[in-house]
């Protein structure tokens, strides 16, 4: 039973807090595109939230403390904004204004039972708003888009004009054929009409498209979409609805400004945790010995012994090498003892590679659980991706294969970070249900709004390491936005983790014939892809 003159005291204190953004949120909107006002206007309506979201709690009002926790993370991805923003987003905001002020009118009257979540498409199109401020002219041109629309007269009038606006254009009758093409082709954007758009039919997509479950959506609204289907796209990932009464241009706008938030952070979801970003912040340092071992191996004057001369110099690192080296996976027939043999055996780029995952995962904590996979198993996926990385593009591309192998080494050490903050949070069984259902990067979004490579570049990055490797990595899940400079680079490792995923299991001969035709549309030789592929017996019978 709760004290009656503390619930009376917070009853006031939220309509007091209610009333006060419904009052003034048009002033602080203005705010919020004033440089000098920015930074204090957004502490201010982050912590009059924060203060909505513990009196809703301890008043057991659940409508509005879960609507309250959406909100906090808009305005944690505003935090990292400048003005000025989009010119709609005052709009947006002006309406959940009124969705407060609803609210606010509710707990007066003490109707508590009529109070209802914040509306889900308000919601979404102010964090879409936030993420996507500025025009962008020509996304459309590289981007492909599946069009699901069954209204012929409709299609042909609003949708057909836009298809030289498009990298590709892609309809579909057929479901089962949208499915296949998401898989398949690859689209960056679905456009669905909203009757044929139902919960059912979208979260059958998501089932159908396991590993891309976060492809951002347009819906074609004929008629109001439902507050669960509206829930269902939010939680998805980005959506934007229109009504179909609207114009061509209306429509092409709206593409626009979903796939310029899409890519620009792979979805509204992906917004890293700021206890993620914390626990980066922290890391210890990289031994001093390492940046020295790494120039040598650059060195062309400097040999094997330099090489063991400076490994040397650090005996926990000698000590994690030899570990290292001495696994099952590497198929050693004897045991080496000395550094000497190790760098010998492994050469100066071997020895630089290897030394620099024993410094990183000295570094880390070893605890897979929420992944669902042991020390071992990610030591395996490390090696066989390196492995592919040496076998297939050091004969392609010489001169990069220091980036590749490294990367296709460490590139996944964000699960190591990803999997401790799960189970230091209590979250390893949601994880790890998540992971097996659906796939490790839903997981990874899902619970933490970001995917192992954004937090491996966020963790090379916090080291100081080499921009080429950090950004490969990063923009490796995320190609069409990868500076052209690297793009070979970002989409030799993509090919790698995709032929060797986090789980170890041999991929099916359709996934190996389609990295096959990626490969030779980057001509990038997809006939030694195949040899080493075969010789390390990558592909399922």
């Amino acid at each position: 039973m709760k004290n009656k003159s503390f619930y009376t005291e917070a009853k006031e204190n939220l309509e007091k807090n209610l009333s006060f953004l419904k009052t003034n949120m048009k002033s602080l909107v203005v705010n919020l595109n004033t440089s000098d006002k920015f930074e204090k206007t957004i502490d201010d309506m982050y912590s009059r939230f924060h203060t909505l979201k513990a009196l809703t709690n301890y008043l057991e009002i659940k409508p509005i403390y879960q609507s309250i926790q959406r909100i906090e993370e808009v305005f944690i991805t505003l935090k990292e904004k400048k003005p000025p923003l989009a010119e709609q987003l005052e709009e947006y905001l002006l309406l959940l204004s009124d969705e407060i002020g609803i609210w606010h009118q509710r707990i007066a009257q003490n109707e508590f039972d009529k109070i209802e979540p914040l509306n889900a498409y308000i919601l979404n199109m102010v964090k879409i708003l936030i993420i996507s401020p500025k025009k962008c002219e020509n996304i459309l041109k590289e981007q492909k888009v599946a069009f699901y629309i069954h209204d012929k007269e409709f299609f042909e009038k609003n949708i057909l004009p836009l298809k030289g606006k498009v990298k590709k254009f892609l309809k579909y009758d057929d479901l089962e054929l949208l499915c296949k093409s998401i898989c398949v082709e690859k689209p960056g954007l679905v456009i669905i009409e909203s009757h044929s758009g139902s919960l059912n039919n979208i979260k059958y997509i998501l089932e159908i498209t396991g590993k891309h479950p976060f492809v951002p959506v347009v819906v074609l609204k004929s008629e109001p979409l439902k507050d669960k289907e509206l829930d269902y796209l939010t939680m998805i990932g980005i959506y934007y609805y229109i009504d179909k009464g609207d114009t061509v241009e209306d429509i092409e706008e709206a593409m626009k400004i979903v796939s310029k938030a899409y890519y620009e952070k792979k979805g509204i979801r992906l917004m890293m945790s700021p206890v993620l970003k914390n626990k980066i912040n922290i890391l210890k340092p990289l031994p001093k010995t390492l940046y020295e071992i790494q120039n040598i191996a650059k060195d062309s004057q400097k040999g094997v012994s330099d090489m063991v001369e400076a490994v040397s110099k650090d005996v926990a690192l000698t000590a994690k090498i030899l570990q290292n080296i001495n696994r099952p996976i590497y198929g050693l027939r004897k045991t080496i003892s000395s550094i000497q043999q190790a760098v010998a055996l492994l050469g100066k780029d071997g020895s630089a590679t290897m030394a620099f995952q024993a410094a990183v995962y000295g570094i880390l904590n070893f605890n897979l659980d929420s992944y669902g996979m042991s020390i071992d198993d990610f030591y395996e996926v490390s090696y066989k991706r390196l492995r592919l990385a040496s076998i297939w593009y050091s004969k392609i591309a010489p001169n990069d294969i220091d980036v590749v192998s490294t990367a296709a080494l460490i590139g996944n050490i964000g699960e190591l970070l990803i999997s401790q903050e799960a189970s230091e949070r209590l979250l390893s069984e949601k994880f790890k249900h998540i992971v097996q259902t659906q796939s490790p990067i839903a997981a990874e979004i899902e619970v933490f709004h970001t995917t192992t490579e954004d937090v491996t570049a966020a963790i090379l990055y916090h080291w100081g390491l080499d921009d080429k490797l950090i950004n490969a990595i990063k923009y490796s899940n995320d190609l069409l936005e990868c500076p052209d400079d690297i793009k070979k680079l970002a989409f030799a490792i993509y090919i790698i983790n995709q032929t060797i995923p986090i789980n170890n299991k041999k991929i099916s001969k359709s996934v190996f014939q389609e990295m096959q035709a990626l490969i030779d549309e980057m001509n990038l030789d997809s006939k030694e892809y195949k040899k080493a592929a075969e010789e390390l017996g990558l592909i399922s019978n």
